[in-house]
């Protein structure tokens, strides 16, 4: 029972990075060339697209059940060193690349172009603060990359090693008999 459910915990873990990675990948090729086609004017329609939900009503709460379910994956898979540290190694690419980046450069610099933006900043200022989000948005693609290939190098580990345990324990049994 207790394998059952760490290796369900490995597996959420797995899903929810998959989904916020692929969600981070449709924001970028799908939305953010229409976001950033014309600043400022394109940031006013954007502004109207995101009226019911805006991307952190997804981001936040899906973020942090990843996080959770990262920290968990990582004490799920403690006996499993390869999968832990890859787990490890995911949980601080997602924390750093999307928690602390995205708190310290993105938010802020979302509210300049999204809450503040004309009636508080000229269009050349806006277009800087736009291109500028662009281009550090692909440092947070790139460790989320990363993150996600850690996350499914360490199901693979962990899913070997059960596997194996099984095999081995299901032998030593059949040898006793």
């Amino acid at each position: 029972m207790a394998r059952t459910l760490r290796f369900a915990v490995v597996l959420v873990f797995c899903w929810l990075a998959t989904m916020l990675y692929g969600a981070l990948l449709l924001e970028t090729f799908v939305f953010y060339p229409d976001f950033f086609r014309d600043v400022p004017r394109s940031l006013t329609l954007t502004a109207e697209f995101m009226t019911p939900v805006k991307p952190g009503h997804f981001f936040r709460p899906v973020g942090m059940a990843t996080t959770a379910f990262a920290l968990a994956a990582v004490v799920a898979a403690w006996r499993v060193a390869t999968a832990r540290h890859l787990f490890a190694a995911a949980l601080a690419l997602l924390g750093i690349g999307e928690g602390v980046y995205s708190a310290l450069f993105f938010w802020p610099k979302w509210t300049i172009l999204m809450t503040e933006g004309a009636a508080v900043h000229p269009a050349g200022y806006l277009r800087q603060v736009a291109d500028q989000l662009q281009a550090w948005h692909w440092l947070r693609v790139g460790a989320f990359t990363l993150a996600v290939a850690c996350v499914f190098a360490g199901l693979l580990a962990f899913h070997r090693d059960r596997v194996t345990t099984a095999v081995t324990t299901a032998v030593t049994t059949a040898q006793r008999r």
